[in-house]
């Protein structure tokens, strides 16, 4: 559980990081707000990491010590998440790579990775399609809410499952007029 709720704080973790960086390093004297972005770059993906790999290892374990595959398939989301953080915080355009690519990187790693998060919530967590390993219903064909309310959940779900790799993608993305509305095509 303690995995889960850190899964929910990379945001807050990030907006920590910069503020002890502006506050501590003195740049908040000088407006120079620059500094602690080029510092935390880095450092940060290994923050917003963190609890995902916390959570894939925890994953790894209870599949070494089950050998039940629904938990592989679990470490498999967190896994994705790991490398959506690594993928957004190296700048590939100092590798060669055009910004369109660039965008195009992100953009797929966020949408594979979403869709992971998204269908596993849908099968195995809500178990909306019946199977050996949904974890939150007593029995099949039974779930926690009227099944009228999944209909909001699942559109919601996927709304707010996109969200969380906005995080990870950097500000300056955004910041070129019409561009900032089409991440990828800017």
């Amino acid at each position: 559980v303690l995995g889960d709720v850190l899964t929910s704080f990379t945001r807050p973790a990030k907006d920590a990081l910069y503020t002890g960086c502006y506050i501590f390093s003195g740049s908040f004297l000088h407006q120079d707000a620059e500094l602690c972005k080029v510092r935390n770059s880095q450092v940060v993906w290994v923050i917003l990491a963190l609890p995902y790999w916390f959570r894939l290892c925890q994953c790894l374990r209870r599949y070494w010590d089950s050998r039940v595959t629904s938990h592989l398939m679990n470490a498999g989301k967190y896994g994705a998440a790991i490398v959506m953080s690594a993928v957004t915080a190296v700048d590939w355009t100092h590798h060669g790579v055009s910004t369109y690519m660039n965008r195009l990187l992100w953009c797929s790693f966020f949408i594979a990775t979403t869709l992971y998060a998204l269908a596993w919530d849908i099968r195995m967590d809500w178990g909306l399609f019946p199977n050996e390993f949904s974890f939150l219903r007593a029995e099949q064909n039974s779930h926690m809410y009227p099944k009228s309310y999944y209909y909001v959940f699942v559109p919601l779900n996927a709304i707010l499952r996109s969200t969380w790799a906005f995080n990870l993608i950097p500000v300056e993305s955004f910041a070129s007029g019409i561009g900032s509305a089409m991440l990828l095509f800017g």
